[in-house]
């Protein structure tokens, strides 16, 4: 199995299964099918959010890999 995917930063890869690209999907990658024309993807704003405020904290910008739930709990 072949999945398609998009990052508005990290551009484009290929997971090999469902559970890689759901997990994937949970930071902000997008399903993508190479043969159809797509607009831009656009990362969502509430990982942005989470993000900027982690920096703001913690004096450093977090790990590209850590997911919005991550973020929040690390926040709280």
């Amino acid at each position: 199995m072949v999945i398609y995917l998009k990052h508005p930063q990290h551009g484009s890869k290929v997971a090999i299964c469902d559970a890689e690209a759901e997990y994937d999907e949970k930071n902000g990658w997008v399903r993508y099918n190479p043969d159809t024309p797509s607009a831009p993807v656009e990362a969502a704003p509430e990982i942005d959010e989470l993000r900027e405020k982690w920096e703001t904290k913690h004096g450093s910008k977090p790990h590209h890999r850590k997911t919005a739930e991550t973020l929040r709990k690390e926040l709280e």
